[in-house]
C-alpha cells in the first residue's frame, strides 16, 4: 500500500514560517511512525514558486529529518523529492555536511 501525506505553507513571508515549515516535516514523520510506515518521501515544500528561499527550505528540511531520525526508529528511510536540478544540488550539498 502507498500513502500520500503532504504539507504546504501560504505564499509570502511572515515570522514563524521556518517553524511551520519544520512542523510540516515533523508531522509527516510522526504520522509515518504512528502508522509504522518504514519509508517516506518528502517533497521540497514551499520552494521557488512559493517564495521561500530554496537554500533555507533545504536546510530546514534536512535538519528536521536528521534530528527526527537520530531519536526515532521509524521511518527507517526518508527520501527527498526534488523538483529542480537546483533543489537536487542543494539537498546533496546539505546531506554531505
Amino acid at each position: 500500500d502507498k500513502i500520500l501525506m503532504g504539507g504546504a505553507l501560504p505564499f509570502g513571508s511572515w515570522p514563524r514560517k521556518a517553524d511551520l515549515l519544520a512542523s510540516c516535516y515533523r508531522e509527516s514523520l510522526r504520522l509515518a511512525a504512528e502508522t509504522e510506515i518504514q519509508t517516506i518521501a518528502c517533497p521540497c515544500i514551499s520552494t521557488d514558486v512559493f517564495l521561500y528561499p530554496p537554500k533555507a527550505a533545504c536546510d530546514i528540511a534536512v535538519s528536521t529529518v536528521v534530528e527526527w531520525l537520530a531519536t526515532h526508529a521509524v521511518p527507517q528511510t526518508v527520501r527527498f523529492c526534488c523538483y529542480s536540478s537546483k533543489d537536487i544540488d542543494l539537498n546533496r550539498a546539505r546531506l554531505r555536511r
